[in-house]
C-alpha cells in the first residue's frame, strides 16, 4: 500500500508603469483638484477621479479602484477623517495609501491621523513637487507590493505542478501492489515531499525469477536543481536496465552516468539492491546511502546493513563492492531516505540511524495485520520536534 501524504520568473519585466495607476483626489477645492491633477499629469498619470467631498469620494471608491487616495481633511457634506475611518473599516483597503492633505500643524494631529490609518501627511499649502514626488514613492512601492504577491502566487503553483511531476515518476500504488502479489510478499511504501521541490526518487522492479529490484536515490540539496537531476535520473534509467545485472555493476554503470552529466558540486546518495523472494537473500550495493534494516521475526533481532560507499556522481571510477543480508521467514527489510535519521528528536540530537532501529524494533508487538509503516510514522512523530522539511521516502518489505 502507498501512503500519498512557461512563465518568465523575470521581476524587473512584471513591473508596470505608475503611469497605469489610477488615483482618487478627494478635495471640496476645485482649484486644488485641478493644480493637483496638472501636476500628476506631468508625471505621466492621467488616469485621474476627483471628487468634491467625502460621501462623492467614497461612492467614486468602490467603482473606480483606486491605487491611491489624495484625501482633504477638512470639507463639506463629510469631512476627510470620517472617510478615512470608513475607508479602513474594510478589509480590501487595507494596503491602499492614502495621502492627507492638511492645515493642521500639531504633532497631535498628526500622529491621531497616523493612527486612523494615515499613510503619508502633507501639509497646506501643498507643495506640489513633494507631493508627486509621494505619490511615486507609495505607487511604485505597491506595484512592487503588488509584483511580488503575483509572484510568490506563481512560484507556488509552479513547484506545485513540479512536485506532482516528480511524483508522477515514482512507483504507483497499483504498481507496488501487482509486484507485491507476484511475489507472494507484503511491500508498503511511503513518499512525502518536502515544501520545497526535492531530490529522492525510488523504485521497485519485478526482475523475474522471484527476484525484485530495489532503487533508492537522493540528490544533495533542495529546490530546482535537485529535481531537475531526479527527472535527469529517470530519463537515464530508461536506458540502463537492471535485467541481468549484479547490483555492484548496476549502481557502478549509474554513477559513470551521472558522472557524466553531474556539476562539481552535485552529488547522490543511493542505494540498489535485489531481493530473491524464494531463498529470502538481500544482494546490494551502496553509495552513502542509509543502511537497510533487517528485522528478524522469529528472534526479534534488528541488524543494520553496510551502506558505506562513494556519493554518485564523483568519482567515476569509484567500485561498489556487493553485500548481502538474509531474512528469516516473515522477516523485513526496511529502506528509508535521511529525513528519518536526520530529524531532531525532542529531547534533542537527531535520531539517526540506531533511534530509527528502536523505532522499528518497538513495532514488535503491532499485529502482523497493522499497517507497518503506519504505525512506525506515528511512532516517529511522535519523537521529533516537528516534521522534516525534506522528502521522507520509506520501503517496507516483508517476507512470508
Amino acid at each position: 500500500m502507498i501512503f500519498e501524504a512557461d512563465h518568465s520568473l523575470n521581476l524587473d519585466d512584471e513591473i508596470p508603469s505608475i503611469s497605469n495607476c489610477r488615483i482618487l483626489v478627494i478635495d471640496d477645492s476645485h482649484l486644488t483638484c485641478k493644480l493637483i491633477k496638472t501636476r500628476l499629469e506631468a508625471e505621466g498619470i492621467s488616469n485621474i477621479m476627483v471628487a468634491y467631498d467625502g460621501k462623492e469620494g467614497l461612492a467614486k471608491l468602490g467603482h473606480f479602484a483606486p491605487d491611491l487616495v489624495i484625501l482633504d481633511i477638512q470639507m463639506p457634506v463629510m469631512d476627510g477623517r470620517e472617510v478615512l475611518r470608513l475607508i479602513r473599516t474594510k478589509p480590501k483597503y487595507d494596503n491602499l495609501p492614502i495621502i492627507i492633505e492638511t492645515a493642521l500643524d500639531g504633532t497631535n494631529d498628526r500622529e491621531e491621523l497616523v493612527e486612523m490609518g494615515a499613510t503619508n501627511i502633507i501639509a497646506k499649502p501643498i507643495n506640489h513637487n513633494l507631493l508627486a514626488m509621494r505619490v511615486r514613492v507609495h505607487l511604485e512601492h505597491q506595484l512592487l507590493v503588488k509584483n511580488l504577491r503575483n509572484y510568490r502566487n506563481r512560484l507556488s503553483t509552479e513547484l506545485n505542478l513540479a512536485r506532482r511531476m516528480q511524483s508522477d515518476l515514482l512507483p504507483t500504488a497499483e504498481s507496488v501492489k501487482q509486484i507485491a502479489e507476484n511475489h507472494g510478499i507484503r511491500i508498503e511504501s511511503y513518499y512525502r515531499p518536502s515544501s520545497e521541490l526535492g531530490g529522492d526518487f525510488w523504485s521497485i522492479t519485478s526482475l523475474g525469477d522471484q527476484q525484485i529490484a530495489i532503487l533508492m536515490l537522493d540528490f544533495a540539496g533542495h529546490g530546482i536543481s535537485a529535481a531537475i537531476n531526479t527527472f535527469r535520473l529517470s530519463m537515464i534509467l530508461r536506458d540502463l536496465s537492471p535485467l541481468g545485472k549484479p547490483p555492484d555493476q548496476f549502481i557502478k554503470r549509474l554513477n559513470k552516468e551521472l558522472c557524466r552529466i553531474l556539476g562539481v558540486s552535485e552529488f547522490a546518495t543511493a542505494f540498489y539492491g535485489v531481493l530473491n523472494t524464494k531463498t529470502r537473500s538481500f544482494v546490494y550495493s551502496a553509495a552513502g546511502s542509509p543502511p537497510p534494516i533487517i528485522c528478524h521475526a522469529k528472534t526479534r533481532d534488528i541488524k543494520t546493513g553496510d551502506s558505506r560507499g562513494v556519493p554518485l556522481g564523483i568519482r567515476p571510477d569509484a567500485n561498489y563492492p556487493p553485500r548481502q543480508l538474509n531474512l528469516d521467514p516473515g522477516g523485513s527489510l526496511i529502506l528509508y531516505s535521511d529525513a528519518f535519521p536526520e530529524s531532531t528528536c525532542r529531547h534533542g540530537g537527531a535520531v539517526g540511524v540506531d533511534g530509527v532501529s528502536q523505532l522499528v524494533e518497538a513495532g514488535f508487538d503491532d499485529p502482523i495485520s497493522q499497517a507497518r509503516i503506519e504505525e512506525f510514522l506515528r511512532r516517529f512523530a511522535a519523537t521529533i520536534n516537528e516534521p522534516p522539511n525534506d522528502d521522507m521516502t520509506m520501503i517496507w518489505v516483508q517476507c512470508p
